[in-house]
C-alpha cells in the first residue's frame, strides 16, 4: 500500500486538474481578468485577478476572490466576495455581491494595512459561448480613499 500512495496522489491530481466538464452548466469556475480603467489610483487604472467559484447546481450563487494591483502605485488590495446571480441559466445576467477584503498601501514611505473594508458588486455578465464569460459593471469599496471603480472584464470557464 506505501508503494501505491505516490501513483493515487498523482491520479487524483490529474484528475482534478484534467478533469473539465463538456457541459455548460458543469463548469463551476472562472479565471478572469478584470481592468478598473478608472479608481483611486491618480496615475492608471487597476488590473484585477479572479477565481469565481459558482454555488449550488443552478449557478446563481457564486464566491470569488482575487487580488488587484494599481499599474503605478504601490497598493494591494485581496478581495473575497459572494453574488447572487440573477437569470443565471440565460446568456444575459445580473449581478449583485457583497464582500469584503485586505487592503496594503505604501503611503509617504509607510505601509498601511487596512482589514474587512465592505464593498459592493454590480455587473452585468453575459455568457459569450461555453467557455468565455464578459462582465461589465461597478464596484464600490468603502475604506480610507473610498471609491467607485467601473471595471471591465473576461473570463474563462472550465
Amino acid at each position: 500500500m506505501q508503494n501505491l500512495r505516490p501513483i493515487l496522489i498523482v491520479a487524483f491530481l490529474m484528475f482534478c486538474l484534467c478533469g473539465q466538464s463538456q457541459n455548460l452548466s458543469d463548469k463551476k469556475n472562472i479565471v478572469q481578468l478584470q481592468i478598473h480603467p478608472i479608481g483611486r489610483s491618480h496615475n492608471g487604472g487597476i488590473i484585477e485577478l479572479d477565481y469565481e467559484r459558482y454555488l449550488g447546481e443552478t449557478n446563481s450563487w457564486s464566491i470569488r476572490l482575487g487580488i488587484k494591483a494599481p499599474c503605478t502605485e504601490s497598493l494591494i488590495l485581496i478581495p473575497i466576495s459572494i453574488q447572487k446571480i440573477f437569470w443565471a441559466q440565460k446568456k444575459n445576467q445580473f449581478e449583485i455581491g457583497v464582500g469584503t477584503g485586505e487592503r496594503f498601501e505604501l503611503y509617504n514611505g509607510n505601509m498601511y494595512h487596512f482589514r474587512f473594508f465592505p464593498m459592493i458588486n454590480l455587473m452585468y455578465r453575459n455568457n459569450i459561448s461555453e467557455r468565455l464569460h464578459f462582465r461589465l459593471g461597478l464596484t464600490g469599496y468603502i475604506t480610507w480613499g473610498s471609491s467607485i471603480s467601473p471595471n471591465i472584464g473576461l473570463g474563462y470557464k472550465f
